[in-house]
């Protein structure tokens, strides 16, 4: 699996063109990139993979956001 910024680079995008295409800020690719988005937003996810070409699960970065947003919607078991 790929991180955003080895999908960025395998399409040969800069950051501001991804952003540009996507419709997100260069400051929202950067921070996605570098680790410092604590939450992504899954409409952010859907315009960057768009803009990619590629499926949101396909993102590093977006499966682990993912696999996170569903484990805290999961119902709670008790023992």
């Amino acid at each position: 699996m790929k991180s955003l910024r080895e999908w960025r680079n395998t399409r040969v995008l800069g950051v501001a063109e991804l952003a540009t295409r996507a419709g997100v800020s260069k400051t929202t690719v950067i921070n996605i990139e570098h680790g410092r988005s604590r939450e992504i937003k899954r409409r952010t996810m859907r315009r960057l993979s768009e803009a990619l070409g590629v499926e949101a699960a396909d993102v590093a970065e977006f499966a682990a956001a993912l696999e996170q947003s569903d484990d805290e919607n999961a119902p709670a078991t008790s023992a």
